[in-house]
């Protein structure tokens, strides 16, 4: 639900920055199990010596998301389409939705049917197991 803290304001270029979601406190994500970024390598991000990789999965971890699921490389829009359906569809098939299971049987899915690795090798989960 969004809350006039989280609307667009004016002269927003619709774009979410690191930096963003570092310092825009009211936007925390305490409620949330999961962040699902699709877009092509959304896991990337800088990488800074003895701070590792500084990524957008990585502001979704600091605003409260215990886990992100998101791409390390650029991903067509149709594969990451086929992905994103069978990850939901195991997801919530369950009773209690199992995000990290949905993931590694999403996978699965698409390797046993033939589908390239390029298709669903790029997506990991970051964070927490659950």
């Amino acid at each position: 639900m969004l809350s006039p803290a989280t609307l667009p304001t004016p002269g927003d270029d619709g774009s979410l920055s690191l930096f963003e979601l570092l310092s825009d406190w009211p936007r925390r994500l305490t409620r949330c199990q999961l962040v699902v970024l699709s877009a092509c390598s959304s896991a990337d991000g800088e990488r800074n010596e003895g701070e590792g990789i500084l990524s957008i999965p990585l502001g979704f971890l600091q605003a409260g998301s215990p886990s992100v699921l998101a791409a390390t490389v650029p991903v067509g829009d149709e594969a990451t389409a086929r992905f994103m359906t069978a990850f939901y569809e195991h997801a919530f098939s369950q009773r209690r939705p199992d995000g990290l299971a949905a993931l590694r049987n999403a996978q699965r899915e698409l390797f046993e049917a033939g589908e390239p690795a390029t298709t669903w090798g790029p997506f990991v989960w970051i964070g927490a197991a659950r």
